[in-house]
């Protein structure tokens, strides 16, 4: 439904609440709450101190908690990003190691273009992306 209007819908990794600055607000209001909380706290109360401590909730705190979050998920995408390039770098330096060897093929010269187990043609091998 959302998508049929427009909106573009993405969703976060578990486990990653500092990413998520509604999450990170939302624990400094339930704290708020819950340090008032005593034996005789009714849900009566527990509404009230939810209502002021979203009223007393000062925009400066919340820009503070969205630029938190904003800096972890830069630097979480840059050591994604290095690493990504790291595992790239190590694939095309083993591909050029073993591009490198005197090792004759593994086909065996007796099966070839034989009918039990040797390749008559290419056509024959099926392309693979691996």
């Amino acid at each position: 439904m959302a998508q049929a209007r427009g909106h573009n819908i993405v969703y976060a990794a578990p486990g990653f609440s500092e990413l998520q600055s509604i999450e990170l607000i939302w624990a400094n209001v339930k704290g708020t709450v819950g340090r008032a909380y005593t034996s005789d706290t009714t849900f009566q109360d527990v509404y009230k101190r939810l209502d002021n401590a979203f009223y007393h909730l000062d925009s400066a705190t919340i820009k503070a908690t969205i630029d938190n979050s904003t800096a972890k998920l830069i630097a979480l995408e840059k050591a994604l990003r290095q690493a990504e390039e790291a595992a790239a770098m190590v694939s095309i330096a083993s591909g050029l190691s073993d591009g490198d060897s005197d090792t004759s093929s593994s086909c065996d010269e007796s099966s070839a273009g034989s009918s039990d187990g040797g390749y008559s043609d290419a056509s024959d091998v099926e392309d693979h992306p691996y």
